[in-house]
């Protein structure tokens, strides 16, 4: 969202710089890392460190009066800290409980995955109440998006290896690819979403599908033709034009579809594949669904054992498409 917007209408719209506040919620995730770990620990020697360190931080994470001096007594901590936490006598409604809770000078926090989506979703608010073209600012971040993923996959595989924004010639139109991973034994295609979803909006299941189909419907379409165009034998792909064309070997590797959302669908990502036709018309194939969280974790992973990986991507898809009465996991790390 950074990059959308850039520094200056950032400051303009927060109030505060956005390289402290990206290092405090850093620090804020180390220090709950650092409590866990000392309530289940036996090392007596790191727990008298910890609590030596932060004497007034043993039933707590962290307090206020340590946060500032960790931060030289900034004074853009008051409005960062304004932001991102509530005190626990004031919430109003369900998702403030996923805010830094504050209580007594001092802070707690239930989950940090959903910290941070919330957060996610809390800074897009406050942008899109300054945006005046939001086409514009919408348009902008689905191509953040795809440059986003395509930089982390080239931390871990060889840019050869990865293919950005192919094009292919199928029913009467040019179609796009947004990102092709090419592994030793298959290919792992990524279709990028970056339309806002959010869970706590919704009242009924019934809301809850459409807004998934006008979020993700397209995406599933584009996987369902490109899924039928390599079934009919075709492997022609090219960039801008048509001047250099690129063959892809789908004779002797399978093909991964994954669905890759900015957005937490965590609830959604397991179950698509089970929802009622009255609800949302069946897929030809249903691609893996990630979420940003899942695909930064598990493409970091992959690498380590890339055997082990493929077989992962296959029977996942198998279980997503050939068993899905089954259920098997509760997201997709889960899975993983």
């Amino acid at each position: 969202l950074y990059n959308v917007i850039g520094k200056k209408e950032w400051e303009e719209i927060f109030g505060f710089n956005y390289k402290l506040f990206y290092n405090f919620i850093v620090f804020i995730i180390y220090r709950i890392f650092m409590f866990n770990y000392v309530r289940i620990t036996h090392d007596v020697e790191y727990i008298k460190r910890y609590e030596d360190a932060f004497p007034d931080s043993k039933k707590c994470y962290f307090t206020k009066k340590e946060l500032y001096n960790f931060f030289n007594n900034n004074p853009q901590i008051d409005k960062i800290l304004d932001f991102i936490s509530i005190d626990i006598n004031k919430q109003v409604k369900k998702t403030d409980s996923k805010k830094l809770l504050y209580y007594n000078g001092k802070y707690y926090l239930y989950f940090i995955w959903d910290f941070i989506y919330n957060l996610f979703d809390e800074i897009e608010i406050r942008i899109l109440e300054h945006t005046v073209d939001v086409d514009k600012f919408y348009h902008k971040k689905g191509k953040c998006f795809e440059s986003l993923c395509y930089d982390k996959l080239c931390k871990y595989y060889p840019k050869d290896k990865i293919y950005k924004n192919l094009k292919y010639d199928y029913m009467g139109g040019n179609n796009e690819v947004d990102l092709i991973l090419e592994l030793p034994k298959s290919y792992l295609i990524f279709e990028c979403k970056s339309s806002e979803f959010n869970i706590d909006k919704f009242n009924s299941n019934r809301e809850l599908y459409k807004r998934f189909l006008t979020a993700f419907g397209r995406g599933f379409k584009t996987i369902d033709n490109l899924d039928n165009y390599i079934k009919s034998g075709n492997n022609i792909f090219y960039k801008e034009t048509k001047k250099k064309l690129l063959n892809l070997n789908f004779k002797d590797k399978k093909v991964y579809f994954v669905n890759l959302s900015l957005y937490n669908i965590e609830y959604l990502q397991t179950q698509i594949q089970k929802i009622k036709k009255e609800f949302i018309k069946p897929a030809n194939v249903y691609p893996i669904c990630w979420n940003y969280l899942d695909f930064g974790s598990i493409m970091k992973l992959s690498p380590l054992d890339i055997k082990l990986f493929e077989q992962y991507l296959e029977k996942r898809t198998r279980l997503l498409n050939k068993k899905k009465s089954i259920t098997f996991d509760i997201d997709e790390i889960d899975a993983f």
